[in-house]
């Protein structure tokens, strides 16, 4: 699970819904979105608008695929640990958060990671938005 906040990044991987590996990464959404919008010399608000709702440029898409290879080398490194540990690469991929419900940021996971990525919707009617503090009301303390 992998969710993409504005200031971080959580990963948690889950073995059998056990998380062996959970983790912090300090790279969040308003970053890419502010390297973006700098490189394309384009007004945050509209990468964010167009990231969000699908209408991004094939010029964004690419900024997008050049600028989130940090984050996704981060991730991979993670993946790798757990593979190495493990024997086998987590199965999939779900993502989480504001830059969650990008497809092209789920695209160009995909095309860096090799493996299936889709966002992550336990309830339909729940935007991906919330999916974090839906799961800390579901923890029972």
């Amino acid at each position: 699970l992998i969710n993409v906040g504005a200031q971080l990044t959580n990963l948690v991987i889950l073995k059998q819904q056990v998380p062996y590996l959970v983790r912090d990464i300090p790279w969040g959404a308003e970053k890419l979105i502010r390297a973006a919008a700098e490189q394309l010399k384009m007004e945050e608000g509209t990468v964010t608008q167009q990231l969000t709702q699908g209408t991004a440029n094939p010029e964004l898409l690419s900024a997008l695929k050049l600028l989130s290879e940090a984050l996704i080398s981060e991730l991979q490194l993670s993946f790798d640990y757990f593979e190495n540990r493990f024997g086998h690469p987590p199965d999939e991929i779900l993502l989480t958060g504001g830059l969650g419900q990008s497809a092209a940021f789920a695209e160009a996971l995909k095309a860096h990671l090799a493996q299936p990525v889709s966002q992550w919707t336990p309830l339909k009617g729940l935007s991906a938005q919330f999916a974090v503090a839906y799961g800390l009301a579901l923890r029972s303390d």
